[in-house]
């Protein structure tokens, strides 16, 4: 999947001549007397042909106006697109308008929405925004969708969005991540946001470290690492995620996943560590670990993380590391795991 940038030159009706709108609908959230509940309400959403000059009106216009199109394309054609508008509103100006985010019905639960909401919410930061603001579809499917991407009740209501959709629902969702700084978890290695173009040496570093997937299945693959990239625990938004690369010139040498505030605001958790084969051994994994904790505990007070019951490499390193078991043992897909933590602050 190409994701990109669309330009208003290439938006007419044969843009969307491989896009399939076509949603079926059973249930959908509704306020009821100030509370959510889920009504059976069924119908198909659809795009009829007298609806695409108006799309193309509204996608135009965003893109005229200095907002957003990002595009997903296969073989070269449009499979999903989101569009942001580049005016902020709200009571101190901290939003930015969600105003589309669709993907085709044959690629829904593939991880294409996932990548075009974290872009979004990407523009939206270097744009000064707080939140997103989301008018979103009241589907129950929509909204679990909403919700996996760290959405709640917006704080402030569009009266516009309102009077236009009365039955959507009114969805924030915040951009910035903590005054968190990423430079300063190492200072031997330069550490940067990993995104797309990484992938590929990402995956050359997992498929180096074949014991790690033989206790953490399935085994290394493109689509796992762009998994990686967008999974995030149940009520984690994308802000307090970290997908971490630390590289020497321009090696990968070390790939670090951290959760912000999970499960609790004391806390922050290591997803996972991989290092490079080429730097395992010698100590230097515990080094860039110290370092990770030194700089965790100027906002936190503990790092927590899981390895995999039987894996006796990964119990060996934490351990020698300072983590020690908290007594819980978490039932997972991937078998038994045993959850580590280290007192951070105040070292």
């Amino acid at each position: 999947m190409e994701y990109r940038q669309i330009v208003p030159d290439e938006i007419n009706r044969d843009f969307f001549r491989e896009f399939k709108r076509r949603q079926v609908v059973e249930n959908c959230r509704r306020r009821v007397d100030g509370q959510w509940v889920v009504v059976n309400h069924p119908f198909v959403d659809d795009w009829a042909e007298e609806d695409f000059p108006r799309v193309v009106a509204k996608i135009t216009g965003i893109l005229e106006k200095g907002g957003l199109v990002l595009g997903a394309f296969e073989e070269g054609a449009l499979k999903g697109f989101v569009a942001v508008r580049a005016k902020r509103f709200g009571s101190r100006g901290q939003y930015l308008d969600l105003a589309s985010i669709h993907v085709s019905e044959e690629l829904r639960g593939h991880g294409v929405g996932r990548v075009l909401f974290a872009e979004a919410k990407k523009w939206a930061r270097e744009k000064g925004a707080e939140k997103l603001y989301i008018s979103a579809h009241s589907a129950v499917e929509s909204q679990a969708f909403y919700q996996a991407m760290g959405c709640v009740d917006a704080e402030e209501w569009s009266d516009e969005h309102v009077r236009g959709e009365p039955y959507d629902c009114q969805l924030e969702c915040r951009v910035r991540t903590s005054d968190f700084v990423i430079d300063q978890l190492s200072s031997r290695y330069r550490v940067s946001i990993l995104n797309e173009t990484d992938i590929p040496v990402i995956l050359t570093l997992y498929k180096g470290n074949p014991l790690y997937f033989h206790h953490c299945p399935p085994a290394a693959s493109e689509e796992g690492v762009r998994r990686d990239m967008l999974d995030l625990p149940k009520g984690k938004g994308s802000e307090d995620k970290l997908f971490l690369g630390f590289w020497d010139c321009e090696e990968l040498v070390a790939v670090l996943e951290l959760i912000l505030r999970y499960p609790d605001e004391r806390i922050a958790f290591i997803g996972f560590f991989i290092m490079a084969p080429s730097r395992q051994g010698g100590g230097v994994g515990s080094v860039v670990v110290e370092e990770i904790c030194a700089c965790l505990g100027k906002q936190f007070e503990f790092v927590r993380l899981a390895y995999v019951l039987g894996n006796p490499q990964a119990e060996h390193f934490w351990k020698k590391n300072g983590f020690m078991p908290t007594g819980v043992v978490a039932h997972t897909e991937q078998g038994e795991l045993v959850v580590m933590q280290r007192r951070v602050s105040g070292e």
